[in-house]
């Protein structure tokens, strides 16, 4: 992540509010960990929001559409 875009942790908290828990490893890289047991559907439901919080901004929450 770049310093000068956003924060790592502002990252981790937008994600958050979007149903994701992450991870705030340095100032410039975050940590998923899904669990061991996941589905596509699940995967893509939570592709879908890192996607959408790497294009947004602060730490608001934002829209998530259902699919791509």
């Amino acid at each position: 992540i770049d310093p000068q875009w956003r924060t790592a942790r502002s990252l981790c908290e937008q994600l958050m509010y979007m149903g994701i828990l992450a991870r705030e490893e340095t100032e410039t890289g975050i940590s998923l960990v899904p669990p061991l047991v996941i589905t596509h559907e699940e995967i893509d439901w939570a592709l879908i929001r890192l996607y959408q919080a790497l294009q947004g901004s602060g730490t608001l929450p934002i829209q998530v559409p259902l699919a791509f």
